[in-house]
């Protein structure tokens, strides 16, 4: 069994991403960066460099961490929701071509990377949860 990906955000992708203030465009920008290295490491794999793929697969899931994070952290804000929406619909996009990934790849690595779809269902759950929050009306509650 190989170790875990590294769950890293490089120094560039950090600052390009600080720089941006508004919400909207650092969540383009964070999408953007996903999709890069999604693609790097499919085209890793495609080259049978499987722990390169594996890297970029761990800077990936980095990049989801933190962009859950910003937009929970900034979930007050005008505009969120539609961010939260966006966020949701790229991953739920991700996870097809981590499971033609997740094949193409060893059992030694598809492993993790099947552990990274499961996160990947975890942070959408997550992105959906601020359209549901307050809006439930307790059971046994009055409605008056």
């Amino acid at each position: 069994m190989v170790p875990p990906p590294l769950n890293l955000i490089s120094k560039q992708e950090k600052e390009k991403l600080g720089a941006e203030r508004k919400i909207s465009n650092r969540t383009k920008l964070a999408l953007e960066l996903m999709e890069s290295r999604l693609k790097l490491s499919e085209d890793a794999a495609g080259k049978e460099d499987f722990q390169e793929s594996l890297n970029q697969l761990g800077r990936f899931q980095a990049l989801v961490r933190d962009t859950a994070r910003y937009l929970h952290d900034n979930e007050d804000n005008k505009g969120s929701f539609k961010n939260f929406k966006r966020f949701e619909q790229s991953l739920r996009e991700f996870i097809p071509r981590l499971e033609l990934l997740r094949r193409a790849l060893p059992f030694k690595y598809g492993y993790h990377v099947r552990v990274m779809m499961d996160f990947l269902r975890d942070a959408r759950s997550s992105a959906l949860e601020p359209f549901f929050g307050d809006t439930v009306i307790p059971e046994g509650g009055s409605r008056r």
